[in-house]
């Protein structure tokens, strides 16, 4: 089960909820919508989303997964290393006071397990892809990507999160498959925190794959992980 949390003056209907859960529940997974108010202060902002995660964490059985961008994906952070749970970050916003004052810098001061997704031409915070590196380092996956700050396009990142598993005994790995995923969000510029890639071409894929000890990234075969997900990845949750 996943939720989402949106950023600052959003709320649980907007687009990009409505998209997600779309693009999610097309794959057999619920994902709820979060809202939050953004005139409110940061402990109650804190305290009123807190109640809703514990309460989809029973739903879900403690299967659950948060997903956030810019603000949201600071709160997503957040409530990750609090309780625990995995975060899928969007351009996520590490100090977001400029909007809320109340809230304080993220600081990484409990274990974190997170996939982020960070722009290098995002135009609302600047230079958001180097303090992300800077912040996370070898603690996150990282992907650096091209897109605006509002990610327009969810579909490339939505099968990367279910096609990246950090377990090496995955099977069926399709090179071409995930090339072509990450042709949708630029493989040119692309790059892999704690991958082992030094670029993105099929040579760097190859010896990720054949050195499994040299990188965290393991890729399935696109088209039949879809038929094959509980089988496939389930077991490995």
């Amino acid at each position: 089960m996943f939720a989402y949390i949106h950023g600052y003056g959003s709320n649980k209907n907007g687009r990009s909820g409505k998209v997600l859960k779309e693009l999610l529940g097309a794959r057999g997974e619920v994902l709820e919508p979060l809202g939050w108010d953004s005139n409110a202060t940061y402990d109650e902002i804190y305290a009123d989303l807190k109640s809703q995660i514990l309460d989809l964490q029973i739903r879900a059985n403690g299967n659950l997964t948060l997903i956030g961008s810019s603000l949201g994906g600071y709160l997503s952070a957040r409530f990750g290393m609090d309780l625990g749970l995995k975060s899928v970050l969007f351009n996520p916003s590490l100090t977001p006071r400029f909007r809320i004052p109340s809230v304080p810098d993220l600081v990484l001061d409990k274990p974190i397990n997170a996939l982020i997704f960070v722009s290098a031409d995002d135009e609302l915070l600047a230079q958001n892809d180097i303090k992300v590196k800077a912040l996370f380092g070898s603690k996150a996956q990282i992907f650096i990507t091209h897109t605006t700050h509002r990610v327009m396009d969810y579909e490339p990142f939505i099968m990367l999160e279910f096609s990246v598993k950090i377990n090496p005994s995955l099977e069926k790995v399709a090179i071409n498959a995930i090339k072509d995923v990450l042709k949708k969000i630029d493989p040119s510029a692309i790059f892999v925190q704690n991958s082992g890639l030094s670029k993105s071409d099929e040579d760097d894929f190859k010896e990720l794959l054949k050195d499994k000890k040299t990188g965290k990234l393991e890729f399935i075969n696109a088209d039949e992980m879809w038929a094959n997900i509980d089988k496939t990845i389930a077991k490995y949750e």
